[in-house]
């Protein structure tokens, strides 16, 4: 109990310091995981959605006709400043945009514009911010040593460490990887504390060179080791790209939720990613962009391809 006690206000003194992976914040209890706007036009009424999801947000915009002439406007904003504009949205589009940044500021805005143009009405805004990240260096930026990864832990008999500015990253210019050439289970995990007895979703991007068939992400209890989630990693590995569109590059989101325990502090949960590698051959994993942040979405998903339609736009990165 000791031993906890002092991990959590060793946890608490970081927070209360500045670490922009406080689960316990303002911003973390504030935060909405999704808006809806919806305004009437004189005869052309319409809409326009935010769905927060870690570090993706799902924007859907749309109007109710569109005459000869007319068109609506949409854009994308990351702390004032525009990101994305598309000024040609004909009745409904989706846009999905990845690589949100915890704790930052964005505004999506929609206006319905007629006449060729010249008169639009005033845009609808819906400001948010990034849901609070509660995973510290959540993309290995922090990292110096290529094989000796810094409060992260490791476990197998392969190889597990850091691609330092080799340009294999999602992001950013560090991806973490799991390297192996004979059998057995190697995983790579990192421990966060939570807000006891909430709901959470842990999302990742992972990278494969080949569909490996006993492949997991899934989150711990640190302190009697229990199960909070799983998901089963399937499907997407590097020569499949061209499957996803080149955005990828071979990289696939996946996403668990799961539940903090109750605890009397902030709860300890482990956060793994693996595989068990088959033998006589190589295999690897790269891993990136690892995101914890209290979600109402308890469905577990791989977002190779969005998850709302078909029809979402590749992400744009921010």
């Amino acid at each position: 109990m000791r031993r906890r006690a002092i991990e959590a206000a060793a946890c608490l003194a970081l927070l209360l310091a500045g670490c922009d992976s406080d689960p316990m914040s303002a911003q973390a209890l504030a935060s909405t995981p999704s808006a809806v706007a919806a305004f009437p036009t004189g005869d052309n009424p319409y809409f326009l959605t935010v769905d927060i999801d870690n570090d993706c947000a799902y924007v859907t915009t749309g109007a109710g006709n569109i005459d000869n002439g007319d068109h609506c406007n949409f854009n994308f904003e990351q702390s004032g400043g525009e990101t994305f504009h598309d000024d040609n949205v004909l009745l409904a589009n989706n846009y999905w945009f990845c690589g949100l940044k915890s704790g930052t500021s964005y505004k999506a805005k929609f206006q319905d514009c007629w006449g060729g143009g010249g008169s639009c009405s005033p845009w609808t805004e819906i400001p948010f911010t990034a849901l609070p990240n509660a995973v510290v260096d959540p993309g290995f930026e922090a990292q110096t040593d290529r094989f000796n990864l810094s409060g992260y832990q490791r476990t197998g008999n392969g190889t597990i460490g850091v691609d330092i500015g080799l340009g294999y990253a999602l992001r950013g210019r560090n991806n973490a990887f799991i390297w192996a050439n004979q059998a057995g289970w190697n995983m790579l995990s990192k421990y966060a504390y939570l807000e006891p007895d909430r709901n959470y979703q842990f999302s990742v991007w992972i990278k494969m060179n080949e569909r490996l068939g006993d492949a997991y992400i899934g989150v711990h209890d640190a302190d009697n080791d229990a199960l909070l989630g799983i998901l089963k990693v399937t499907d997407v590995y590097a020569q499949s790209w061209g499957r996803f569109g080149v955005d990828y590059n071979g990289w696939a989101r996946y996403a668990v939720p799961f539940r903090a325990p109750p605890h009397a502090l902030l709860k300890k949960v482990r956060l793994d990613i693996g595989y068990t590698a088959p033998a006589n051959r190589v295999t690897w994993m790269q891993i990136d962009d690892l995101y914890v942040a209290r979600t109402t979405d308890m469905t577990p998903r791989r977002d190779a391809i969005p998850w709302h339609t078909d029809d979402w736009r590749w992400p744009w990165w921010l």
